[in-house]
């Protein structure tokens, strides 16, 4: 500590380490997700020094920094997947800062994640599905799964 009432200023990689220090032991995650949070905040880190603001103190980091950091990243075509977790990892890394009490609030807690593309659903083909009716069914030897007889609704029993 210095002079009671003023802070020094704490380097960001020092908060970094805190950080995958508790990912490790207290919440036990694999060393390959830790790996992943650290690439992420290093990254970000990297983004703040870039525009001249590897400096600060980690209460300046406020919403709009973490937007830029973002806008970044789309702009050198990252994939929306790439970015939900970028924003997974600060939105972590802030709630973790707050609960240490190193800041007052969350800046990462309204960043909005990105639509992700999601694979269209596959259809099943006419062919697939008579080829599936054809099937036989379970414990039924001698008949086909439906035949005819049982697809025929008109002839089914009434539940009247």
């Amino acid at each position: 500590g210095g002079i009671k009432g003023v802070s020094e200023m704490i380097p960001f990689p020092y908060y970094i380490d805190k950080f995958i220090n508790y990912l490790d032991i207290e919440r036990n995650y694999s060393l390959h997700t830790s790996l992943n949070y650290r690439v992420d905040l290093n990254d970000f880190y990297h983004f703040l020094e870039s525009i001249g603001r590897g400096d600060i103190d980690i209460i300046g980091i406020d919403y709009f920094i973490l937007r830029k950091f973002l806008s970044s990243l789309v702009a050198k075509g990252l994939k929306k997947r790439s970015i939900s977790r970028k924003i997974s990892t600060l939105k972590s890394f802030f709630k973790f800062l707050l609960r240490e009490e190193v800041t007052k609030q969350n800046p990462a807690s309204f960043l909005i994640y990105p639509k992700c593309e999601k694979p269209l659903p596959s259809f099943l083909t006419e062919e697939d599905v008579a080829r599936i009716l054809k099937l036989p069914f379970p414990g039924d030897r001698k008949s086909t799964r439906l035949n005819s007889s049982h697809t025929d609704i008109s002839r089914m029993p009434s539940s009247a």
